[in-house]
């Protein structure tokens, strides 16, 4: 019997109402699914040890190049290379409402926030974030697809 079987054997169990007396295969149930449970969440514990010798790089992600090509593709204010018309059919959302929506995230989460990473590098910036964001959103992908440009 695995876990799913069991938890709705046990809703089953509960929620009948006409025997208000706890039987033997009640608590047989309890002690089954808290095994299982118990097994279930002992198989996903992960360790985490950090770097380690033997184990993958870091990829070297050139964030600000890639920050100062966006902007100046798309947010330049003298001289930008796309029109506001290509913002919109690439990210399907006028310009001026992304950087109001840019604005406002960036003050509601501390995530969309510029900050330095653990290594003290600069993370990335709220252009970026958001970019990937919206992109995500609008196209209904996930991320690894924007991964080479944002």
């Amino acid at each position: 019997m695995d876990l799913r079987q069991s938890l709705e054997m046990l809703r089953r169990e509960v929620m009948d109402t006409s025997s208000d007396e706890e039987s033997d295969e009640t608590s047989q149930l309890l002690v089954s699914v808290a095994s299982l449970i118990h097994k279930h969440n002992g198989r996903q514990m992960l360790v985490y040890w950090g770097s380690m010798k033997g184990r993958l790089a870091n990829i070297k992600r050139n964030r600000v190049g890639v920050h100062n090509q966006l902007y100046k593709y798309y947010f330049d204010l003298t001289d930008p290379v796309y029109t506001k018309v290509m913002f919109r059919r690439l990210y399907r959302i006028s310009m001026d409402l992304f950087l109001t929506n840019l604005l406002g995230i960036r003050d509601y989460d501390p995530y969309f926030q510029c900050r330095h990473d653990a290594t003290g590098k600069l993370d990335f910036t709220s252009y970026q974030k958001c970019s990937s964001t919206i992109s995500m959103l609008s196209y209904g992908v996930s991320g690894d697809i924007f991964d080479e440009y944002l």
